[in-house]
């Protein structure tokens, strides 16, 4: 199988912090020796960085979990994806993916992110489908799918978690619901409004951050299959969903523009139907 998160973070390296869009068959690096060593990897980082708040939540029978739960393109494309993905290496892949382009891309911005609070928030974004919950169609999950998802997280950490006070399990709770923030939370209940309240206030640029590197790797994956698999139906879908919400994102925040270059955006553009045309007018900002 391979990886073109692996390409990717490369030529992240080689173009001093630009992702240039490289040629099809430069997607292509084997997988396989990667993949035996991505959970191992997975764990170690947060062990090294000092972060049992959230490496200690990945008990065995909820990475087991995760490991089951097909990601919803996977459910959808069985006989089409070679190697489905599963929600296991959805986390792992987003979180070494987003590790090589904040290190490269952090350090160039006016106001520097919070790195930290961003990788933990990736590492346990995915955490509810570790306890049964069933992944859904971006387009198709509402709000009420998310409340049903918090409320499966906050009582496993407040049940099977130990902290050392309810103050470090609502840090926990602040930082998984910091992926919910760019959308409505007016339906959310009091405790969660307030935290996602703080982190707006407190972390706007992260949340933006967030949603952009999450819908990078949901297109990069599709990438994968099409490349190797030739699996076109995946990425016009994903492409389709998640190229004009990155669109939006970047016209606020030029800064996106340092990953979301016009290699990349004419890459992905070319698998949206023709309803959806391609956007043309780019800022480009040296790194």
């Amino acid at each position: 199988m391979v990886d073109t998160r692996m390409n990717i973070r490369n030529h992240i390296a080689k173009n001093n912090g630009r992702w240039h869009c490289p040629k099809l068959e430069e997607l292509i690096l084997l997988w396989e020796k990667a993949q035996h060593n991505y959970g191992i990897s997975f764990m170690e980082f947060g062990k090294a960085n000092r972060w049992p708040d959230v490496t200690s939540i990945f008990n065995r029978k909820v990475k087991q979990r995760l490991i089951d739960s097909l990601r919803y393109h996977s459910q959808a494309n069985r006989k089409l994806e070679k190697y489905p993905q599963n929600s296991f290496n959805h986390v792992v892949s987003l979180c070494f993916l987003a590790a090589q382009v904040l290190a490269k891309v952090n350090p160039k911005l006016k106001t520097p992110l919070d790195t930290e609070l961003l990788m933990k928030s990736f590492m346990i974004h995915n955490i509810a489908k570790g306890l049964g919950m069933r992944d859904l169609p971006y387009e198709k999950k509402t709000v009420q799918d998310d409340i049903k998802e918090y409320k499966a997280v906050k009582t496993f950490l407040k049940n099977q978690c130990a902290f050392a006070s309810d103050q470090d399990r609502l840090l926990v709770e602040k930082i998984y619901l910091l992926q919910f923030c760019s959308g409505n939370i007016k339906a959310w209940p009091l405790v969660a409004r307030n935290l996602m309240n703080a982190c707006l206030r407190d972390y706007q640029l992260e949340v933006v951050w967030f949603k952009f590197l999450e819908r990078l790797d949901y297109l990069i994956y599709a990438a994968e299959q099409y490349v190797r698999f030739e699996n076109l139906e995946l990425i016009a879908k994903i492409a389709k969903v998640q190229v004009p919400l990155i669109r939006s994102l970047k016209k606020d925040h030029p800064d996106l523009c340092r990953v979301w270059t016009p290699e990349v955006n004419d890459y992905f553009c070319g698998f949206i139907p023709a309803e959806q045309p391609a956007e043309n007018s780019f800022t480009t900002i040296a790194v």
